[in-house]
């Protein structure tokens, strides 16, 4: 060759310092990358090749097909392969240019919270669903390559919503980004095994990626406030058989429910200061249930949970809580205790507590993974307290008035007989008392 290439400050005469050239200029904003590129744009390095023999004027020939519709990115990896560069081994990521730094989720009515970088449950309970997000990045350096970004929800790889591309260019962004998406999503059924997915997903460099990563959980929601979390468990509604045909708990009778959420314990004294900022138990414990309050206590610590979480908390009907203590649609036919023929395995109560409320999920769950369902503490029920008739009910509310409502599951100071999954209990609604809690309930 007769003409001197000069790239970068590099004097270039023939292919292989041509080769070691490209074999260093992977990034287009590089020195060389920048030079290579104009080269490669302008056809001096094909006219230079053109001049040399008949292999490079074979690669000057390539150069000419690789430029038409091709990103800078693609230029200099398909110039690196037609060298048989080390280039199409040196890759870029786009977290080397931003960094997720935050996360916001406000969906349907509900305030705007922040999820998790790194995985999410985000919780949806209705059959429709909005979900407005905003995702801010740090940018770390640019580069002259757009992005492409997309939220996309899929079940068992299958894409079932997605947002339209949204295209970003990292050479004309500052120090940060911030980009904001909305999407609907239709639920439909699915397999209960199978668990929504929702992605924030770029293409960049022709390679795509997941920045980030939350689940839409179906059967079971974890819950965080201020550090402190709790699960609600999905029970699958059915028909049961409710009641036992002793003093209050006859006549028994059918009863459908529909499916639902139940919290995976009672309310632990840890979650109830973080809603109320006191604690009014008097067997004192951060993982003890909270205890000593009334109905109308447990109504006005669910509000307050429900301005903080967005979520609409409640406590289970009664038929729910009985449905739910038997082991719902899962039940292995325990005739008297929440998850086991034998009380003590499942539950504190006069014999084996020493008179006092002890930390949840020490004994054995229930089919559902249901804890304390029998004893500990007993849980207030929705209900206006009724007495029992013999018709087929569904989805039964209790009475119309009246200031009684039910309490279920007996406590770690009641005999084992009123520690079954069907006695029925009933006080004041503004009656306090050391072996009265609670546990949560959600629509499904």
């Amino acid at each position: 060759m007769k003409t001197i290439l000069y790239l970068g400050n590099t004097y270039c005469s023939n292919i292989t310092e041509l080769k070691s050239i490209i074999d260093r200029s992977p990034i287009q904003d590089s020195l060389l990358g920048k030079e290579l590129l104009c080269a490669l744009k302008d056809g001096t390095l094909g006219r230079w090749l053109n001049e040399g023999n008949d292999k490079e004027r074979s690669l000057a020939d390539k150069i000419y097909q690789i430029q038409s519709g091709s990103s800078d990115s693609d230029l200099l990896k398909k110039l690196g392969e037609c060298f048989k560069s080390d280039y199409k081994i040196q890759k870029l990521n786009l977290t080397d240019f931003i960094v997720l730094q935050a996360v916001e989720v406000a969906i349907d009515n509900r305030p705007s919270h922040s999820l998790p970088l790194i995985g999410a449950n985000i919780v949806c309970l209705g059959k429709v669903i909005n979900m407005f997000f905003v995702f801010k990045f740090k940018v770390e350096k640019t580069i002259g390559e757009n992005v492409d970004l997309l939220l996309r929800i899929s079940v068992d790889d299958k894409v079932l919503e997605q947002t339209k591309v949204q295209e970003i260019n990292l050479r004309e962004l500052n120090n940060t980004l911030e980009m904001r998406q909305a999407l609907s999503y239709n639920r439909p059924k699915i397999k209960s095994q199978s668990i929504p997915k929702i992605e924030l997903v770029s293409t960049f460099m022709g390679q795509e990626s997941v920045l980030w990563l939350g689940v839409l959980p179906t059967n079971i929601i974890n819950i965080d406030i201020d550090d402190i979390s709790f699960k609600m468990i999905f029970v699958e509604g059915g028909i049961f058989d409710m009641g036992a045909g002793y003093y209050r708990e006859e006549p028994v009778h059918k009863v459908t429910v529909d499916s639902f959420f139940i919290a995976e314990t009672q309310v632990t004294q840890e979650l109830w200061t973080a809603v109320m900022n006191e604690n009014p138990s008097r067997d004192t414990g951060d993982m003890y249930p909270v205890n000593n309050i009334s109905w109308k206590d447990c109504q006005l610590f669910i509000s307050r949970l429900n301005q903080i979480t967005g979520l609409v908390f409640r406590l289970p009907t009664e038929a729910e809580w009985e449905y739910a203590a038997k082991g719902g649609a899962k039940t292995a036919g325990y005739p008297k205790y929440s998850g086991a023929k034998q009380i003590q395995e499942v539950a504190w109560y006069d014999h084996n507590s020493n008179w006092s409320i002890h930390t949840v999920k020490l004994m054995d769950p229930n089919e559902l993974g249901l804890y304390d369902m029998s004893g500990n503490v007993w849980e207030w029920c929705q209900d206006i307290y009724v007495e029992y008739n013999q018709y087929k009910q569904i989805n039964p509310q209790g009475g119309k008035r009246g200031n009684q409502r039910v309490l279920r599951g007996g406590s770690a100071y009641s005999s084992c007989s009123l520690c079954t999954h069907t006695y029925r209990f009933c006080q004041d609604k503004d009656t306090k008392d050391i072996e009265f809690g609670l546990r949560l309930a959600l629509d499904a």
